[in-house]
């Protein structure tokens, strides 16, 4: 008997890489397109109607980026099983690690080929992880980062500690803020005190230093 077929969503704001990703679902008995959005804020408002058991997400996104989507997805208990495939132009250190961090499976890169982003969207869905090539090396480079960080002693002040670890969680500076009653001139003031004392000068680098530290 033939599974029924995954459940996809689909939230990215270009209208024709979108209905391009639409008519691929539609190519393939084994998908089922159950939504797209322009926005992360309109697929979240619509969750609960569509049940998919996979998102493919865009990053750069109005009202609603798609990292802060997968952290609000993720904090909902009745779909932290939902899959999430980021899909963007975006490869950064900083965007991959948040994106992993939010809670994504899945991290590829536009321009990957269709029949990769469908392999994608079944692996995560099987419970693995799916990246492109470019974005594989990058997490290695920061797994490795993170090993080859002596160990040392930094002392940080508790809203030093509280900022770092809004960071570490993935969290947006606007997020920090609102989580630890700061304004957020005065969170990106702890960002860049943070930076001094870690002596690093990114996001990624100051997660994993404070990992390989034990700062949080």
């Amino acid at each position: 008997m033939k599974n029924a077929p995954l459940r996809v969503a689909i939230a990215e704001d270009n209208h024709s890489y979108r209905e391009g990703l639409v008519f691929m679902l539609q190519l393939s008995d084994d998908f089922e397109c159950v939504g797209n959005y322009s926005s992360g804020a309109d697929l979240l408002r619509d969750l609960p109607h569509i049940q998919p058991q996979v998102i493919l997400m865009d990053i750069e996104m109005p009202h609603m980026d798609g990292i802060t989507c997968t952290q609000k997805i993720k904090a909902l208990p009745a779909f932290q099983h939902v899959h999430i495939v980021i899909l963007s132009i975006l490869e950064e250190n900083d965007k991959v690690l948040e994106a992993i961090v939010a809670g994504a499976s899945g991290y590829l890169l536009k321009g990957e080929k269709p029949e990769n982003i469908l392999i994608a969207l079944q692996q995560v869905y099987n419970g693995g992880s799916f990246m492109s090539a470019n974005i594989a090396r990058k997490v290695l480079s920061l797994i490795r980062l993170s090993h080859q960080i002596p160990a040392e002693k930094i002392e940080l002040n508790e809203r030093e500690t509280q900022v770092l670890n809004g960071l570490v969680e993935g969290l947006s500076y606007k997020m920090i803020g609102d989580k630890y009653a700061m304004a957020i001139d005065t969170v990106r003031g702890y960002i860049k005190r943070i930076y001094e004392k870690l002596q690093v000068h990114s996001r990624s680098e100051a997660v994993a230093k404070a990992l390989k530290n034990k700062l949080v």
